[in-house]
């Protein structure tokens, strides 16, 4: 390797690691973030905490590379233009073509471990996210449940309510459950003013108290085809 191409490369390294930890760091705080507000406060270990966030931070890194990789370049070749290295290297006769060719080679030399990556490590770290999560719910299910949308993680039911509160977030406000396990449509809704989530750790099922609540039942007969 000549002398010029250690220099382009190094030129283009540093700043590589600086954008590619930094673009790392902010794509993890933004999926911490909109998860933040089922993890924290929960009972939740730190060591369960470093676990997701080591597994997130895997499954963001094909994300992250790329924009390192643009980033830095617009850094290492904006530096040698504004300390007039490119018309240094024209005078000498040194194309430009041949002045970016380590950073070619480079980039190709990424593209083909973010391809690697992609086929291998993200499928594995989305896997063990995922089941992080699914053990967290788990532990305490009614973390599952999302206010203000209709939540469809219990088979056979929709359930809607405004807001969770309490400090096991397990307390209802607002709640609109519909019955579908007639398999007619929403003919069974149930309404309550308050309620309150109980279950034990590691089990399946959940029981709702609900409080100062309606129950409405649609009898609609059944059509008999004239004979």
């Amino acid at each position: 390797m000549k002398i010029l191409d250690k220099y382009i490369l190094k030129t283009f390294l540093k700043p590589f690691a600086a954008t590619f930890l930094i673009v790392l760091f902010v794509l993890v705080m933004q999926l911490l973030w909109q998860t933040f507000e089922n993890i924290a406060g929960k009972g939740i270990s730190v060591v369960f905490i470093l676990k997701f966030l080591y597994y997130t931070s895997l499954s963001i890194v094909p994300q992250a590379l790329p924009i390192a990789v643009l980033l830095s370049s617009i850094m290492a070749l904006g530096s040698l233009g504004e300390n007039y290295e490119f018309a240094a290297a024209k005078s000498a006769g040194i194309s430009l073509q041949r002045l970016v060719r380590p950073l070619v080679f480079l980039t190709l030399i990424l593209s083909g471990i973010n391809f690697l990556f992609l086929n291998n490590i993200f499928p594995y770290a989305i896997l063990k996210q995922q089941n992080l999560y699914y053990n967290i719910k788990k532990k305490k299910p009614a973390l599952a449940l999302v206010p203000g949308s209709f939540n469809s993680d219990l088979p056979n039911y929709q359930i809607k309510f405004e807001e969770k509160y309490g400090e096991e977030k397990n307390l209802l406000k607002k709640v609109l459950i519909y019955d579908l396990s007639s398999r007619q449509g929403n003919q069974k809704v149930i309404t309550a003013e308050r309620g309150k989530i109980i279950s034990e750790e590691g089990s399946r099922y959940m029981t709702f108290i609900l409080y100062d609540g309606y129950y409405y039942e649609d009898h609609t007969k059944s059509q008999r085809s004239p004979r």
